[in-house]
């Protein structure tokens, strides 16, 4: 059996504003339509279409994504559009491929991830992975800071932000998503991503 994978934006720059550290990108919006996407052929190449269909009405969207209002999500859906992630049609939405980084994500992942951890921890779960295998083509581990972290999710460096990123990474860690270790380099704290997985642990065979 085949395994179904998402292409999701990876570019982890900061000279320039990406999927990633753009603070406005709903995550967790952009996550449930990749879910729900498919691709169409057109002429000698594939459009990954979303069909508004499938995403029911405006209260069963917002329920879906946990966003309180129809005037939120339209705005959120507006920032996805304006900022070349999204094309809205009459009958469908396109989800562009803006970035030439992608991080491929299993859809029964996807799916996992929606289901069980509520923050918007996808861009933490994706970073990491385009983290985590760079740093294995050459060989290491790879190292890194709440800090960092924070920053590369285009976040301000407070105790809120710092709070949500910890919370991600245990979610990740307590669903076997990833596997970190503590340590000091000299007064500062550091993580090193010991494992990453593509799959989580089920109890139940697919």
């Amino acid at each position: 059996m085949s395994v179904i994978e998402k292409h999701f934006p990876a570019d982890t720059s900061m000279e320039m504003l990406t999927f990633l550290n753009n603070k406005n990108i709903d995550g967790r919006l952009y996550a449930y339509l990749q879910s729900k996407s498919m691709p169409v052929k057109i002429s000698d190449y594939y459009e990954t279409r979303v069909d508004k269909f499938e995403l029911g009405t405006q209260g069963e969207f917002c329920e879906a994504i946990q966003i309180k209002s129809p005037k939120t999500l339209r705005k959120h859906l507006n920032t996805l559009i304006e900022t070349g992630y999204l094309r809205n049609e009459k009958d469908y939405y396109v989800l562009i491929q803006k970035e030439d980084i992608f991080f491929k994500m299993p859809l029964d992942t996807l799916r996992f991830i929606q289901n069980t951890i509520k923050e918007d921890v996808i861009k933490i779960y994706i970073y990491l992975g385009q983290r985590y295998k760079f740093a294995a083509s050459q060989g290491t581990k790879y190292s890194f800071s709440i800090k960092e972290i924070v920053e590369h999710l285009g976040l301000s460096l407070n105790d809120k932000n710092r709070n949500f990123v910890k919370d991600g990474l245990d979610a990740l860690m307590n669903n076997e998503l990833i596997k970190f270790v503590s340590y000091r380099e000299g007064k500062a704290p550091r993580l090193r991503l010991v494992s990453f997985s593509y799959e989580y642990k089920t109890n139940f065979k697919k």
